[in-house]
């Protein structure tokens, strides 16, 4: 069938995928997929299924939003399915609004599938749920990457009394945001959480107030993916949050196996709060996993696992040939 789906990957814990979006990804003839989602997802496709990365980082994009849409129309009208494999949601500042209108204009059949977004995801993984009575009885999603004029125009004083405050890619905007809350006189013991690596076994939660903010950007080195949470509900974390408390928190770990992973062998590991990445030796590796392998395989792991008895020098010489 020629159609598209669009679907959001989560935000970055494999099992945050939903059913649908799992069953359509073991069919789809392609995927294509963005630096956010979670590439381990990827093994979940078919032998034949072909994988494109289009990922967009800042300043740095493999493919323009254009060239994406003319890739999506392309490859429908050549009979395949589909599949845009997205982080989060792909109606939260997914840019899913801009494929959908190309995909129409093309007629091209398409199905979108929501997906949980950093928002909800990353923020009750930190500990923080973004809405609480009596605390916060709103939820404010913005991106100062597109709105910087808005920031200006916006009451963050009277908005912040009950409502949360969530930043998505504000991570440069950040200096900017906290100049404009102080000017407009917001509290400065207002309570702010940024959230690196959201769900993932790697996950950093920073807590700070306002008057503290510009100090911890100095003194601590913020990266993207990061989600940035204003208002009184961040309070409600209290230390280590029940994620960061799983016995294999912070623990990125790879197995070196002979065989595909199943979701239940990569849920394994990551339900006791670990990041895991497969690579796969010997005669059922695929070569369409040489890429993935090429960006995963230069990760600090903590710990490496030889499944089944797979040898050393098997592994050893798949990194010479990739070149990692």
């Amino acid at each position: 069938m020629n159609k598209v789906y669009l679907i959001g990957a989560g935000s970055g814990d494999p099992e945050l995928l939903t059913l649908k979006g799992l069953r359509l990804l073991k069919s789809a003839d392609v995927v294509i997929y963005d630096r956010l989602a979670n590439p381990i997802l990827l093994y979940l496709t078919q032998e034949n299924t072909r994988l494109i990365d289009v990922g967009k980082s800042p300043n740095a994009h493999k493919q323009t939003q254009t060239q994406i849409e003319a890739l999506l129309i392309k490859e429908a009208q050549a009979g395949n399915e589909v599949v845009r494999l997205k982080g989060g949601d792909p109606s939260i500042f997914g840019r899913v609004g801009e494929e959908i209108l190309a995909l129409r204009s093309a007629g091209v059949a398409y199905e979108v599938v929501p997906g949980i977004t950093a928002a909800s995801g990353a923020s009750i993984y930190a500990d923080i749920p973004i809405t609480q009575r009596q605390i916060s009885e709103r939820v404010l999603l913005i991106t100062p990457r597109q709105t910087l004029v808005d920031l200006f125009e916006t009451d963050f004083e009277k908005i912040l009394r009950d409502t949360t405050i969530v930043l998505y890619m504000g991570v440069s905007s950040l200096g900017l945001v906290a100049s404009i809350l102080r000017k407009q006189q917001v509290e400065k013991n207002m309570p702010i959480a940024i959230i690196e690596n959201g769900t993932r076994g790697y996950q950093r939660t920073l807590t700070t107030q306002l008057e503290k903010l510009e100090h911890l950007i100095q003194t601590q080195s913020i990266i993207n993916p990061a989600l940035i949470i204003i208002g009184r509900a961040v309070e409600i974390r209290n230390g280590d949050s029940w994620f960061e408390q799983l016995p294999r928190f912070q623990t990125q770990l790879l197995i070196v196996s002979e065989e595909v992973p199943t979701l239940a062998e990569i849920s394994e590991h990551t339900a006791m709060g670990a990041d895991v990445w497969f690579t796969v030796v010997g005669p059922k590796r695929q070569a369409r996993f040489d890429q993935l392998d090429q960006e995963n395989l230069k990760r600090n792991f903590s710990e490496i696992i030889m499944k089944n008895n797979v040898s050393i020098e098997a592994f050893e010489q798949l990194k010479i040939r990739l070149g990692v």
